[in-house]
């Protein structure tokens, strides 16, 4: 198996990589991955290894050599390659390759395996979110590059776990947690991964993966799995909205299920103190986020994706809807992005929007005009409440930027 191995086709690190993310990770020349594909002498064309294993396979076969045995084989080489990753077996092309006698459920095994995938993820640089109103805003809640500490072996690793994945899971009948989770991970970094690799997970992987993301305890799981679940709702949202561009309304279904899900978990801690979503400034900005990247899905399915959760939780969204004011600013403000995405369609009263917009004017005008403008997305009937919303809007405008030419009123009509 070891021989076999060693003559395995050649990694080319820029089929897995970009080529930015490739020139970063260079800089690094004590990467065990780059020392790994010095040290690979010898290699044989795809055609040539597949023949070469076609005929070692025939004898095994000839000396009735079991699967257990060849998975027992495969899965001590594959552990003996992941412990010295700066060996020359460690710089074969796709992982399948290192392990071509291997059963289909081993290489699922291997595909699927949690702790293969934390070893191998790509890291994200600790200072890399330090504006706390806008995460991934520049990249559509995906992380850019000068944001992950890039390393040669792990983004090549999260790229060849992709393409196994790919090649040996079956989505449609596998542990869902199992294979969304890393996904999304992988999703996250994604700028530096090659383009046949970002199509691969963003195109086909990710979009039948979710198909399938329709119960309340995966969506749990998926969430209690991972140490800022904030963020990862981000990714999420984002994920959702690219694969509506793939496979249009089939995904409204799930969608739907994961922002009930979801808005429920953030109320349960927000307002009734009783759940475990983190309520930081920077979750809470996250989870706006969240609820901005699914308004962009429903507009690519031209449908809405609003929430249905309980009435205990829906009750507390609507007295929270009362008593704004008395709220910090990122808690009102989620509270109102969340009213918003109710599926029951509630109604902001004159009154409560009168009270919001004396309230505003004791704000910063730049911080009057984020209150206010997430107000206007609600439900507003009474004509001249909104109106006055607008106007008011309008003047903190006016006082947020210098104008050349100001109303002779002081003020900007709608």
């Amino acid at each position: 198996f070891r021989i076999v191995a060693t003559v395995a086709p050649r990694l080319h690190a820029e089929q897995y990589m970009s080529i930015k993310a490739l020139r970063v990770a260079l800089q690094n020349d004590k990467d065990p991955l780059l020392r790994a594909m010095a040290r690979k002498k010898h290699s044989l064309g795809v055609k040539q290894f597949n023949t070469l294993v076609e005929k070692v396979e025939g004898l095994l076969e000839s000396y009735e050599v079991s699967v257990e045995q060849l998975d027992t084989a495969s899965l001590e080489l594959f552990d003996d390659v992941g412990r010295v990753p700066s060996c020359g077996l460690a710089a074969c092309g796709q992982l399948s390759r290192l392990v071509p006698f291997a059963s289909s459920n081993l290489l699922q095994g291997i595909a699927c395996s949690t702790e293969l995938w934390a070893e191998h993820q790509v890291l994200l640089r600790e200072n890399s979110a330090s504006a706390a109103d806008a995460p991934f805003a520049m990249l559509d809640r995906y992380c850019s590059l000068d944001a992950m500490d890039l390393s040669l072996l792990r983004c090549v690793r999260t790229a060849q776990l992709v393409h196994l994945l790919a090649l040996s899971v079956p989505i449609k009948t596998c542990d869902t947690v199992a294979v969304i989770l890393p996904l999304i991970r992988a999703a996250r970094v994604q700028e530096a991964l090659s383009e046949p690799i970002r199509k691969l997970l963003m195109r086909n992987l990710l979009p039948r993966a979710l198909l399938r993301l329709q119960s309340r305890d995966e969506i749990m799981a998926i969430l209690a799995a991972d140490a800022e679940p904030h963020l990862l709702l981000c990714t999420l949202a984002a994920v959702i909205r690219d694969a509506a561009m793939c496979v249009g309304d089939e995904i409204l279904a799930s969608a739907r299920c994961i922002a009930s899900v979801v808005t429920e978990w953030i109320v349960s801690s927000l307002l009734l103190k009783e759940g475990t979503a983190p309520l930081h400034v920077k979750a809470i900005s996250a989870y706006r986020a969240f609820f901005a990247s699914l308004d962009e899905a429903a507009d690519v399915i031209d449908d809405s994706i609003l929430s249905s959760i309980a009435k205990k939780q829906t009750s507390a969204v609507q007295e929270a809807m009362c008593m704004l004011p008395t709220l910090q600013i990122p808690t009102a403000l989620l509270t109102m992005t969340i009213h918003r995405h109710l599926s029951i369609a509630p109604v902001v009263v004159a009154s409560t929007v009168q009270q919001v917009i004396t309230y505003s004017q004791g704000l910063r005008p730049l911080d009057g005009l984020e209150f206010l403008a997430e107000l206007s997305s609600s439900r507003i009937i009474d004509t001249a409440a909104y109106n006055e919303l607008v106007h008011t809007m309008n003047y903190f405008l006016a006082r947020c930027c210098r104008l050349r030419h100001m109303p002779p009123n002081g003020r900007l009509l709608s």
